[in-house]
């Protein structure tokens, strides 16, 4: 979800500072490097082993992790990046559930799409579309959101589940836990 890189070693949520708070303050820097400095950044960014889209994402997560390291070493200065971070956590939850609120609104409409059309064509499409969505959702790593999803997709597309066995997809309605 979210543009995840899908390694789930490296959950995108750690990974993703946000350049501006929740009202769009944000402030800019500029800073000077050594060439051997960018040049790992650029092997970082580029591998694409870790959720990093760009440079400022990259430099926006070793600046966090580097304060909460400083602020672990002396407490006397305060602990204001677990309280950020807290609310990181919180809003990456938020967005994350609209996300997938959005995602299953659109897929209402492409199934009331296929279904307008009609024909064995659309109905086949329709069951992988389903499949396809209960897949993901069934792999949502937070147990809380994804018996949430788990039961608002079931209770919504209940019909089209119940006809996978019929086409030898029967794990995807009875392997549930």
């Amino acid at each position: 979800m979210g543009g995840d890189n899908g390694n789930s070693k490296y959950p995108h949520q750690e990974f993703k500072i946000k350049a501006a708070d929740e009202k769009g303050h944000f402030e800019r820097i500029q800073l000077r490097i050594p060439p051997q400095m960018f040049s790992k950044m650029q092997k970082v960014v580029n591998s694409k082993i870790w959720p990093f889209e760009n440079y400022q994402e990259l430099a926006r997560h070793a600046i966090m992790k580097e304060l909460a390291w400083l602020e672990s070493d002396a407490p006397e200065v305060g602990n204001l990046t677990a309280q950020v971070q807290g609310m990181h956590a919180m809003m990456h939850e938020e967005t994350e559930f609209q996300v997938i609120e959005d995602t299953l609104e659109k897929m209402k409409a492409v199934f009331s799409r296929n279904l307008a059309v009609g024909g064995e064509q659309a109905r086949s499409r329709n069951l992988k579309l389903v499949c396809d969505m209960w897949n993901h959702i069934c792999n949502i790593d937070d147990v809380f959101w994804r018996d949430i999803w788990k039961q608002r997709f079931q209770s919504e597309y209940d019909k089209v589940l119940q006809a996978a066995p019929d086409i030898g997809l029967g794990e995807l309605v009875d392997g549930e836990e």
